[in-house]
Parts: structure tokens; C-alpha cells; sequence
């Protein structure tokens, strides 16, 4: 029965070659390309084909940088293919150019040299900065045009499990072209850490590694209202709708107050009107401290009506768009600190997601409050040697509606505590 199957094989092939001619007699040639241009990770050749109602592809075959055989097809429908495959930019691969009819007959080859750019996975590394950073560290990176990859950091730490030195994971995540940095917090302190950068591209491949020894760690502390005194600009002070500024330090983060509460009474913190772009509140520290960052927290979404100002869409007041500033003499101020997210962002994807408002997550009793997770926006600072006394908070848009409607006619802003972080003193 074998022998039987084996001569049915060399007869199907048989007759497969009397159909049709050894070689494609379409050929390839330089006239053809127009352009081999590099790229990241590869480089993409642009060609016009011959005119042949019988031609159905074109094939590229070589090898990329594991020495992988790579075989690329492109249509004729198509005028360009790309060669990917190559980590380090790379000058003269060779390769080989085909043409394929509709039986799958390929043409005589034609021999071509193309070069490549640096990866996605390796140009993260050409300007990617690691900083000293708050309970960690800071890194900073930019990605050519056509870059990507996806990059792993770890540190250098005790294993919570076999309590011996490890390499633990900070953070995974995907890469595109353009800038961008992160702020690392670390849940081991230390003055000073070891990081490991590494990153690969998407069929898996480990492209590079680099390693930053001693890159130091501040460690950070929450400072305590009474080490301060507030200033209100423009937040409001209505004892008739429980609306104060007294509940930003009051340590609610959740929304108990405003959960105990009825009718028009909100028990939270609201500044207005027109108050876009203005400075809300100031904090004087009464001697100048290294600033680390604030938090503002929402009320969740919580079981009960919001009427007044709050009325149709808390999430409407929220700030999408905050800067901070500090002085040391209220007269100059420094940009220390912004966040800004698209104002029409999806609701499930802001900082604010959680807030009231979102019926899919309304919270029915204080038990439900008790037991969830805060909501808050955490703007973080780069670690500044320059201390400031003076620190103020300006919001200068707020997300709209969830219907996509915009009721904040009069520019009013809400957020339910605030937090300010200050480097610890040794």
C-alpha cells in the first residue's frame, strides 16, 4: 500500500509538470523596482510588475537576523512588500526575487542587496534616559517614526517568596513611535535600585537588554494639613448645600460624606464659576520642600442624587486637564506638575472612570463604599533638586458628559480630597 500511495505522488507530480513549463518565463529584473527603501526592523521594496495575465505573485526570499529562511509574498494586485525580520540596521542583504503564475510556477530568480534600520525593540534604547524617581524611577524614551515593540523592566529586589535577591518585574507594556516616559514606583524601598530594560519584537524574539546600576530613589511622604495653610481662590463655601473646602483634607477619599447626606446637601468640594485656567486654591508650606506630587480623588459612584451645580453630570466637573505650579515668592511660578487626558475621552478610559455618575458601577451601600477601591488622579513630579514654599493648582478643562453632551456652561470643577506629597526628609 505504501509503494501504491508513493507511485500515485510521483504520477500527480508528473502530471502537474506536463501542465505546466519548469520556470515561469515572466521574469524579474531591475527595471522593475522602483525603490528598496530601509525601514525599521527591515525595509520595504516598491516595484511595478510585468504586464502577464497569467502572473499572481511575486516572492522575496532571505534571511533575517536568526538566520530564519523568510519567504514574503506579495499580490499583484500590490506594488510593494515589506522585508521585515532584522533587529540592528543592517547593510547589503542579499536576497532573491520571483515571479509565481497561477499554477504556482515560479520565474527564473533575480539576486537583490537591500539595507535596514535599527528595530523598534532596538531604537528604544537610542535616546531612552533612566532617572532617579519617587519610590523608584523615571524613564524616558523616543521611538522613531515606524518604531515598535514591546519592552520589560525589572529591578533588582528580594523575592517575596524565596525572600533571596531576584530580578522582579516592574512593568510590561507596547511601544509606537514618538515620546513618552513613566514613573515607576517600586514596592521595596531603597536609596538606590538596579534596572533592567528589555524589550522584543512581536514574534517574540528578545531583541536587547541594557542595565542601569545605582540609579538612586527618593523616597516620598504624604504631608499633613496642618503643615500648611490653604488659601481659597475660587472654591465655594456653602453651608446650605454642604459644599466647603473644608472636605478637600478632611482624609474622606471615597464619598462617605456625601453618601450620608440628603436632598441638596453634596458634602464635597466644588470651585466656580468661570474658574477654567485660574488657580483654585494655594498652599503654603511655610518653608520651601522638595514637592513629589498630588493626588485628587472623585466620589464614587454612589447611590444618590446630586442636585444644584452637580445636576445632570458630576463627571462633567471632573478636571481632565490640571496643572500645578510652585513658587518661592508667589510671584514667578514654575510648571511642576500636569496631567491631561482628551475630554471626550470614553468614560471607562479616564483617570475618573469610577466616578459618580457611572451606573454600572454604583456602589448601593456603605459597606459597598467601604470595601472599593478609591478613584484618584496621581500627578506625579520629576524628582527637582529646587525646593518651593508655594504650591497652586490649576484646572483648565473638565471631561464632558457621558452622553457626550457638555452641561458645564459655567466652568465649574469638583474633586473630593486632595493630597500633597513631598520628598521624605532623612
Amino acid at each position: 500500500m505504501r509503494k501504491y500511495i508513493y507511485l500515485l505522488c510521483i504520477f500527480a507530480l508528473f502530471c502537474a509538470c506536463e501542465d505546466n513549463d519548469d520556470v515561469f518565463p515572466v521574469g524579474f529584473s531591475q527595471e522593475n523596482i522602483r525603490e528598496i527603501r530601509p525601514i525599521p526592523g527591515g525595509a520595504v521594496m516598491y516595484y511595478n510588475l510585468p504586464s502577464d495575465l497569467d502572473l499572481m505573485a511575486i516572492r522575496v526570499r532571505y534571511k533575517d537576523a536568526f538566520g530564519q529562511e523568510i519567504m514574503r509574498e506579495g499580490s499583484y494586485a500590490s506594488d510593494s512588500l515589506i522585508l521585515h525580520g532584522f533587529n540592528e540596521g543592517r547593510k547589503g542583504v542579499e536576497g532573491c526575487v520571483t515571479l509565481c503564475n497561477r499554477g504556482g510556477v515560479e520565474s527564473e530568480v533575480y539576486n537583490i542587496t537591500f539595507d535596514t534600520k535599527d528595530s523598534g525593540p532596538i531604537a528604544f534604547f537610542n535616546e531612552l534616559k533612566i532617572k532617579p524617581g519617587w519610590n523608584g524611577f523615571s524613564m524616558s524614551y523616543n521611538v522613531p517614526e515606524g518604531g515598535e515593540g514591546m519592552a520589560h523592566v525589572f529591578y533588582v529586589g528580594k523575592n517575596p517568596l524565596t525572600e533571596e535577591l531576584d530580578t522582579l518585574l516592574v512593568k510590561s507594556f507596547t511601544f509606537h513611535a514618538g515620546k513618552d516616559s513613566l514613573n515607576l514606583q517600586l514596592k521595596q524601598e531603597a536609596s538606590a535600585h538596579t534596572v533592567v530594560v528589555r524589550t522584543e519584537d512581536f514574534r517574540g524574539y528578545v531583541a536587547k537588554q541594557q542595565i542601569w546600576e545605582n540609579v538612586k530613589s527618593y523616597n516620598l511622604m504624604k504631608l499633613d494639613p496642618e503643615a500648611f495653610v490653604f488659601e481659597n481662590k475660587l472654591g465655594i463655601n456653602d453651608p446650605n448645600t454642604a459644599i466647603s473646602t473644608d472636605y478637600l483634607f478632611d482624609g474622606d477619599m471615597k464619598g462617605f460624606t456625601s453618601m450620608a447626606l440628603n436632598g441638596n446637601n453634596m458634602g464635597t468640594f466644588i470651585a466656580g464659576p468661570m474658574c477654567f485656567g485660574k488657580p483654585l486654591f494655594e498652599l503654603d508650606l511655610k518653608e520651601a520642600k522638595q514637592l513629589a506630587g498630588v493626588r485628587i480623588y472623585t466620589v464614587l459612584s454612589i447611590n444618590r442624587p446630586f442636585l444644584g451645580i452637580l445636576f445632570n453630570a458630576y463627571e462633567n466637573r471632573v478636571p481632565c486637564d490640571i496643572t500645578i505650579e510652585a513658587s518661592n515668592d508667589r510671584i514667578i511660578w514654575d510648571q511642576v506638575g500636569n496631567y491631561s487626558e482628551s475630554r471626550d475621552l470614553d468614560p471607562g478610559l479616564r483617570w475618573a472612570a469610577r466616578c459618580k455618575g457611572n451606573a454600572t458601577f454604583t456602589l448601593m451601600s456603605k459597606l459597598a463604599l467601604k470595601n472599593a477601591e478609591p478613584c484618584y488622579l496621581s500627578v506625579d513630579f520629576p524628582v527637582l533638586e529646587k525646593r518651593y514654599r508655594y504650591l497652586r493648582v490649576i484646572v483648565n478643562d473638565t471631561f464632558v458628559a457621558r452622553d457626550g453632551k457638555d452641561y458645564n456652561t459655567q466652568e465649574h470643577v469638583t474633586f473630593h480630597e486632595f493630597e500633597l506629597y513631598i520628598g521624605k526628609e532623612e
